[in-house]
């Protein structure tokens, strides 16, 4: 039976230097790329201001067609779905049988709940979590300090 792994592709919606893609490609014999429109992004904050301006959904909505474009170029595809990714992610897992589901870690305290609840809801799978680095321009492993204590105060 082959491997699977399920790629859930947040902010990162791009093909190129994506870690978790190539991971998943280098390691699965099939790779299942997803994007959630997750509806937490609608609606308003807590100072009752909109998440998300309607500019902002046609450019996330278009991006995610050219994502779709793109992979369908490299023989891929990708799975859209509407919903809460904590939901939709462990039914794709199961209908998959996917053994992995691995994702750019995201820094945000939203994200962050949200990936919370996407780890305890593949508790309930046969597929465990993988997270990547990606959110800063030098990757945390290449930064050649131990600790903030080792930071320089001034650079030149």
């Amino acid at each position: 039976m082959p491997s699977t792994a399920l790629v859930w592709i947040r902010n990162d919606l791009r093909v190129r230097d994506h870690a978790p893609l190539r991971y998943a490609a280098d390691r699965f014999d099939q790779v299942v790329p997803v994007y959630c429109f997750d509806p937490r992004h609608v609606g308003t904050t807590m100072f009752d201001l909109p998440k998300m301006s309607a500019i902002r959904a046609r450019f996330l909505r278009e991006s995610v067609e050219d994502l779709r474009a793109s992979l369908r170029d490299l023989g891929s595809d990708l799975v859209v779905r509407r919903g809460r990714p904590e939901t939709v992610l462990p039914k794709l897992v199961r209908t998959a049988e996917a053994e992995e589901v691995v994702m750019f870690q995201e820094i945000g305290t939203e994200e962050r709940q949200v990936e919370d609840a996407v780890k305890d809801a593949l508790k309930g799978t046969d597929a465990t979590p993988g997270f990547f680095w990606g959110k800063t321009l030098y990757h945390i492993d290449d930064i050649p300090f131990e600790g903030p204590d080792d930071v320089p105060d001034v650079y030149t």
